[in-house]
């Protein structure tokens, strides 16, 4: 269950995912074929499961977080996945549900 503050601004699976995939298609041909679109239903996701994994995209927000994921990925003796951190523009630009917040507000 979300938040009260976030109820009715958070997307479906379905809808948030056929975003990313459409975000996905404009990429170069290099990138878009090495991409797994994987739901994450715990804290960390597979990161910290998979030695595959090389790479990390982390928010400023979300950057601790990869943090802590090469932490317990040293413990569990794999390699370090690279963390990614893309720069918001403005307050909430990476968000989805800041957007959606600001559509509702204005």
């Amino acid at each position: 269950m979300y938040p009260q503050s976030k109820r009715g601004l958070v997307q479906t699976e379905d809808v948030r995912l056929s975003a990313v995939k459409q975000f996905v298609s404009r990429l170069g041909v290099g990138i878009k074929n090495r991409i797994r679109y994987v739901i994450i239903t715990d804290k960390f996701g597979p990161v910290i499961k998979d030695p595959s994994i090389t790479a990390l995209v982390c928010s400023s927000e979300t950057l601790a977080g990869g943090v802590e994921c090469n932490r317990i990925r040293e413990e569990m003796g794999m390699n370090k996945v690279k963390l990614l951190t893309a720069i918001r523009g403005e307050e909430g630009g990476m968000s989805s549900t800041s957007l959606r917040r600001k559509e509702t507000e204005g």
